[in-house]
């Protein structure tokens, strides 16, 4: 997978599946397990497609980024994603990694974390620091009266 992914970042353009087979030699009957291993490539965020569903690598990741854990995956292990969406397509998948109980993250916690791109592919997730989680936010207009001002909450006057 890593001489794979080496090809898509090092190609001068966007690179399509049948271009990919073409480099690499892979027969028409296994061509499957070459959309497998690309699917499995782009989630993880190493690369993205571009406007005509060509792939092209992504934008790398930041070393320290926030992230907001959403679930987990089959075996157990929790999964998240970061906050702040770096280019386009979705989010790359973060696998946590989480050093004891009193770091385990619940679901829609966040934390500060140091990415690690595992030599799979996969994008390990290191918790630095747990964050608060975020408080409500009221919405209201304010509006100047004779008597001092009204605080109109969630609606317009």
């Amino acid at each position: 997978m890593g001489e794979l992914l080496a090809f898509i970042r090092e190609s001068p353009s966007a690179v399509g599946k049948r271009e990919i087979a073409r480099a690499f030699r892979v027969p028409s009957s296994n061509r499957a397990e070459l959309r497998d291993m690309l699917r499995q490539i782009e989630r993880t965020g190493a690369v993205t497609r571009a406007a005509n569903r060509r792939l092209v690598a992504a934008a790398p990741l930041p070393e320290v980024t926030t992230i907001e854990r959403f679930g987990s995956d089959e075996d157990g292990i929790p999964l998240a994603r970061p906050v702040v969406r770096q280019g386009q397509g979705e989010p790359p998948i973060l696998r946590l990694r989480e050093a004891g109980v009193d770091e385990a993250l619940a679901v829609g916690e966040r934390a500060i974390a140091r990415l690690t791109l595992r030599e799979t592919g996969d994008v390990e997730a290191r918790i630095i620091r747990r964050l608060p989680p975020a408080r409500e936010r009221i919405v209201g207009m304010y509006q100047s009266t004779r008597e001092g001002g009204r605080l109109f909450m969630n609606c317009c006057p």
